[in-house]
């Protein structure tokens, strides 16, 4: 009866602990993130992104493994998370073969999804499949009559390796951007009038 006794408290004790690791996981995203010399600087009811000295890392709060983003050695900003998927912008520090990127990171692997060049980013959204769009400026040269600054849209496609143009002109408000409640397109406005494509 004894050794029933002992094995059964064991079992007990084993699935304590068991059903005490994914709280503890999330506290470990939370304590990071709030740790001192911590600056949160996004955050949605799923995920968390902090700067801590030099680096800048994100976490879900389950399973709660912070990850340390990958950059381009500039300034990360314009974060959009879905799901397990984080996307942000990325400034070249102009030193060597160092660009502006958008980066899409597996927040549960720590997988980076994909990569995309780009150029000054004023708005990103991503899908729950890690589908991403956004706003950059143009690297096309405007016509010499155009006194303003073209922008472009751009969406890049989980299997993709390119990005796909989705439009450029000077008249995309570069903060327009934005994805449907049904999350199969994406919207801006072009010179006050809204436009929208598909996104898979």
């Amino acid at each position: 009866m004894t050794g029933r006794r002992s094995l059964l408290a064991v079992v007990v004790a084993l699935a304590a602990l068991l059903v005490s690791a994914a709280p503890a996981a999330a506290h470990h995203c939370r304590a990071s993130s709030t740790s001192r010399g911590a600056h949160i600087v996004y955050r949605t009811s799923e995920a968390v992104v902090f700067s801590k000295g030099v680096y800048t890392y994100g976490c879900l709060y389950r399973p709660g493994d912070v990850r340390r983003l990958p950059t381009e050695g500039g300034e990360v900003h314009d974060f959009r998370q879905a799901g397990r998927y984080l996307a942000y912008a990325t400034s070249g520090s102009a030193i060597g073969d160092e660009f502006d990127r958008v980066y899409v990171l597996d927040l549960k692997t720590g997988r980076l999804l994909n990569t995309y060049s780009s150029t000054f980013v004023s708005s990103i959204v991503v899908k729950r499949n890690g589908s991403v769009a956004w706003i950059q400026a143009s690297i096309v040269q405007p016509p010499r009559d155009s006194t303003e600054a073209w922008r472009e849209l751009h969406k890049g496609e989980v299997a993709a390796v390119e990005d796909t143009l989705l439009d450029r002109s000077a008249a995309i408000d570069p903060e327009s951007l934005a994805l449907s409640a049904d999350r199969t397109t994406v919207s801006w406005t072009r010179g006050g009038q809204p436009r929208q494509a598909p996104i898979d």
